[in-house]
């Protein structure tokens, strides 16, 4: 119906896309919440506004019934009788909800880092204090990256600021398709290391030259609320033959006094340059970088950044044989929190302050 009414009036088929979006997202709740039954386990967090309005209804019922005013029966004849009133009612309340839900998903003033569920790929979802969405990496399923940004993003949002590819790698951008097709991409940030891959070249060719930046160390990309995502390294755009972890985009998300580091699948050769170049990249969060695979982090490397927290992105089935179990003691007692348990993993500051939460 939605769809016919945008041929003669878009505004109202906008209303009425808004109302289907609000209807299947409830769908998929019910239907997640199903899905992990017999082990059904739901945090919820319930809102002081929320308990607060429970009273408010609660005592203005118990007065209600008390004083037995007459007003509430005349006006709720006045709906039965009237089809068109129930009808702006049920259209009034509707609305009300959308305004809800919109101001309700508006940005909260801090910095939030999501660790999607990707299987053995990098996808981070960043906003900004302000607002701003940086999508670094996809996975290698575009079903998974859709439903995972669907889930926090806002249902009207329909750009992302700024998206990286942190290296030509399919495991890491096979999903970014699926993204621009849904999504406006503003800016695009590569390593700038040349593909061949056809699938690789369409996905660039979905933007504009003038979108597309080859970064390297000294690049930075800012946002007016004081968000800053630097690259750290490689030093000098990769060639086509340079093995693809040995030139991986790292980054750090600075706000405040907190950090985060990202390297993505920066091998071990990558992260000693990086020190080897001047550059210190200590943080308060870091990504074990390449999964934590054998030999995936540097002692030197790991010493430098001084995390106060581990993210480990992994596989659940653990195909792949990660995370090795050398390279999870070299972390020692730094808490360490991995995707394949928790399922999503959600970091988020005010930059002094830093608070996660696993999703399952």
């Amino acid at each position: 119906a939605a769809t016919l009414v945008a041929f003669v009036l878009f505004p109202l088929a906008q209303l009425l896309f808004w109302l289907d979006m609000l209807l299947l997202g409830w769908t998929l709740v019910v239907v997640r919440m199903f899905a992990r039954l017999p082990f059904a386990q739901i945090a919820v967090t319930v809102d002081p506004r929320l308990i607060a309005l429970f009273y408010v209804i609660v005592i203005g019922g118990a007065l209600m019934v008390a004083t037995k005013p007459t007003w509430p029966s005349r006006v709720a004849g006045l709906i039965r009788s009237r089809p068109v009133v129930r009808s702006l009612g049920a259209a009034v309340a509707g609305v009300a909800v959308l305004l809800g839900i919109v101001l309700l998903s508006r940005p909260d003033g801090k910095l939030h880092v999501w660790w999607l569920e990707a299987g053995h790929s990098n996808a981070v979802l960043i906003q900004t204090p302000a607002g701003a969405d940086i999508l670094v990496d996809g996975g290698h399923f575009p079903s998974q990256l859709l439903t995972g940004l669907g889930d926090r993003l806002p249902f009207n949002k329909r750009d992302i600021d700024l998206m990286v590819i942190s290296q030509p790698d399919p495991f890491d951008y096979d999903a970014l398709s699926s993204v621009m097709d849904r999504y406006s991409v503003n800016l695009v940030l590569t390593n700038g290391q040349p593909n061949l891959r056809p699938e690789y070249k369409t996905l660039l060719q979905h933007l504009p030259t003038d979108k597309v930046i080859a970064a390297r160390l000294g690049y930075s990309f800012e946002v007016a609320d004081g968000t800053r995502l630097e690259v750290l390294a490689p030093q000098t755009t990769p060639d086509m033959g340079q093995n693809l972890n040995d030139a991986a985009l790292v980054l750090r998300l600075t706000y405040g006094d907190i950090s985060f580091l990202l390297p993505s699948d920066a091998s071990q050769g990558a992260q000693i340059d990086l020190l080897k170049s001047g550059e210190w990249p200590l943080s308060t969060v870091m990504q074990l970088p390449n999964h934590g695979g054998v030999r995936s982090l540097n002692e030197a490397f790991l010493a430098a950044v001084q995390p106060q927290m581990v993210v480990l992105q992994s596989d659940p089935t653990n195909r792949l044989g990660d995370p090795n179990g050398d390279t999870l003691s070299l972390l020692g007692n730094t808490p360490l929190v991995r995707t394949d348990v928790s399922g999503a993993v959600h970091v988020w500051t005010d930059g002094k302050q830093l608070w996660e939460v696993g999703m399952k």
